[in-house]
């Protein structure tokens, strides 16, 4: 009997936390897209709805894929005003917790060069661009 119980208690918990770390999609809480003469910004606020990012390198590659196809639940992007930004950051917090405290996890920031004065947008060089992540 205690066999049973204990088996099933590890199941449980095994299920939940698969659930908690692959079952659930990542959504963006604000976004504030800055123009200026020369320039389009585009800050996004993201919960990864994660226990844990295993790897902020490919998380921040998907996140960004996903930024450059507008392919988010909550939110479109207005390219077709302003063109694709010159540049993108990206706050992440990893559930809403940590959003609701104001522990971000990381900031992915997605940039390129400053000899290239923002002249490139992240759709059509990505080549030029960089992703640092503090």
């Amino acid at each position: 009997m205690k066999k049973i119980i204990i088996t099933t208690i590890l199941s449980f918990l095994t299920l939940t936390i698969i659930y908690l770390q692959w079952g659930r999609d990542m959504e963006i809480c604000n976004t504030r897209p800055e123009t200026s003469k020369n320039a389009y910004f585009e800050d996004v606020t993201l919960i990864a709805n994660k226990l844990y990012i295993f790897d902020k390198y490919d998380f921040a590659e998907s996140v960004i894929q996903k930024c450059v196809d507008n392919s988010w639940k909550e939110v479109r992007f207005s390219y077709d005003i302003a063109g694709y930004p010159n540049e993108l950051c990206i706050d992440v917090y990893i559930n809403s917790f940590d959003f609701e405290h104001r522990e971000n996890a990381f900031r992915i920031t997605y940039s390129q060069d400053s000899k290239f004065k923002y002249k490139y947008n992240i759709k059509d060089n990505p080549e030029k661009f960089t992703i640092t992540i503090e």
